[in-house]
């Protein structure tokens, strides 16, 4: 018979060989461009921030646990008819199952920032907690034993309101998205 149970454990063997055995933890630090848009029915504003995010978790053979941290941001710009407003992040957090596949890995899970929308005309500010769904998708490549470059893109959605800053405007739809670059160690 072509195909017994020793056949079956051979060819079983050889498709866990395939995998990558990197079971490890790990901790990373990346440069990130993330841009904020703030969506209300009058329009929307982009605000663009650069967080150091750091990384830590533990992957086995195809998925893992990552915990993210981000830095806290300011940007003040002209939006929605003039007005200068400031957006900023305060720190952030995320908490992610982490997929891979040799080079190729996604995160799929929640962010969360601390936000303060500053309306500069009026001096009404509102801090909210902003939560929002997250997918991300990256690429990886190994420079040296456990020593790895990275790059991924994120894309992130929720909703929270500063009713402070915007007067009778609801909650924002805010959709964050961008790129990093970074560096991750194993151990």
């Amino acid at each position: 018979m072509l195909f017994n149970k020793y056949n079956s454990v051979l060819i079983l063997a050889l498709i866990a060989a395939s995998f990558p055995a990197r079971a490890e933890f790990f901790a990373g630090v990346s440069y990130t461009n993330l841009g904020f848009n703030l969506s209300y029915d009058d329009g929307d504003s982009l605000f663009t921030t650069n967080p150091v995010r750091v990384n830590v978790g533990w992957r086995g053979d195809f998925a893992g646990l990552e915990v993210d941290f981000y830095t806290s941001q300011d940007k003040t710009q002209a939006a929605w008819g003039g007005v200068d407003y400031n957006f900023k992040t305060g720190n952030g957090g995320g908490a992610y199952l982490y997929l891979h596949q040799k080079w190729v890995y996604a995160k799929l899970g929640g962010t969360w920032w601390d936000t303060t929308l500053t309306n500069q005309a009026t001096s009404g500010a509102q801090n909210a907690t902003l939560a929002q769904t997250t997918a991300v998708i990256g690429l990886e490549y190994e420079i040296a034993k456990h020593f790895y470059i990275n790059a991924d893109y994120t894309y992130a959605v929720g909703s929270t309101g500063y009713g402070n800053a915007r007067p009778g405007a609801g909650d924002a739809d805010i959709t964050t998205q961008g790129g990093s670059v970074g560096v991750t160690l194993g151990f």
